[in-house]
């Protein structure tokens, strides 16, 4: 007996956790494809062997994309509006 069958949810939900797994700052746009050559390479099962399933992957990962200045800002304290931040 071959092994089961993944269902489209369960696969879309192990990719997005494997990306959520990345470092924040490997988390963005530019970062899919890269993202994707690595499912190729270390998690092939997890490709769903149709011709257009890059663009698959960058759909299930639009809403986990990190994008803009936020990923510079270091962790913490909120700060105030209008307080520059010091250099560290």
């Amino acid at each position: 007996m071959g092994p089961r069958p993944i269902l489209e949810v369960d696969r879309d939900a192990q990719i997005v956790a494997l990306w959520q797994g990345r470092p924040r700052e490997q988390r963005r746009a530019a970062d899919v494809d890269a993202f994707c050559q690595w499912l190729v390479d270390f998690a092939p099962w997890l490709l769903s062997g149709d011709a257009k399933w890059r663009e698959q992957i960058h759909a299930v990962l639009h809403g986990h994309l990190i994008e803009g200045d936020e990923t510079t800002l270091r962790e913490g304290r909120p700060r105030r509006p209008g307080v520059p931040r010091r250099n560290a």
